[in-house]
């Protein structure tokens, strides 16, 4: 439900949120469209983790936090804030935590105002605006990791079947496979420098 209505807050927000063996990472919480400094990317993730903060209690940590770009001087700073251990030079930006968790229920939460609110962000939420491939690109950034990043996955995530994908993209003059190579050959470079920067 955050993920489905976080860009209601901010249109700079759009968090993929993955499973895979009970284990839940949330990443790629700044729109690819944004700039994505250091800096901006810090702040998506920390407030990304005091919105789960504040719905789960203080007791909440997530297993982990990880960033893309390298680690600064001091790390220890980032570890104090998030509360558990931050990786850099990692994959993705973003959360990773127990699926347990996020099936807790609020204990503050009230049904009856879930169901008005629920209602409310409906009717005022906009029509996508981003280009299919956008999404498509995003969403293949977080997939391709856990080795299923077929189009027929993708589709599923966005609630349509693969031919209307396909159309889709050859109305934007784009097509699956082209999209994928490029968000592979992306991932390929990341990993490489993040290696490099390990070594060194």
């Amino acid at each position: 439900m955050l993920i489905q209505y976080i860009g209601l807050h901010s249109d700079a927000l759009c968090p993929r949120l993955e499973e895979k063996d009970r284990v839940v990472t949330i990443s790629r919480i700044l729109s690819g469209k944004r700039v994505r400094t250091r800096q901006a990317l810090e702040l998506a993730v920390a407030m990304f983790y005091r919105i789960i903060k504040t719905f789960l209690g203080d007791a909440w940590q997530p297993q982990e936090v990880c960033f893309m770009h390298t680690a600064p001087k001091d790390p220890e700073v980032h570890r104090r804030f998030f509360g558990t251990r931050v990786r850099f030079s990692w994959d993705y930006d973003g959360l990773v935590c127990k699926a347990a968790d996020l099936e807790k229920s609020i204990p503050t939460s009230n049904p009856a105002m879930a169901r008005y609110l629920k209602e409310h962000f409906d009717s005022i939420l906009p029509s996508p605006r981003s280009e299919v491939s956008e999404t498509v690109r995003e969403l293949l950034w977080v997939l391709l990791k856990s080795g299923n990043c077929s189009a027929e996955r993708v589709a599923k995530h966005l609630g349509v079947d693969r031919r209307t994908i396909n159309r889709s993209l050859a109305s934007e003059g784009q097509t699956y496979s082209s999209i994928l190579d490029t968000v592979r050959t992306r991932c390929g470079h990341h990993l490489c420098r993040a290696r490099s920067a390990s070594a060194q």
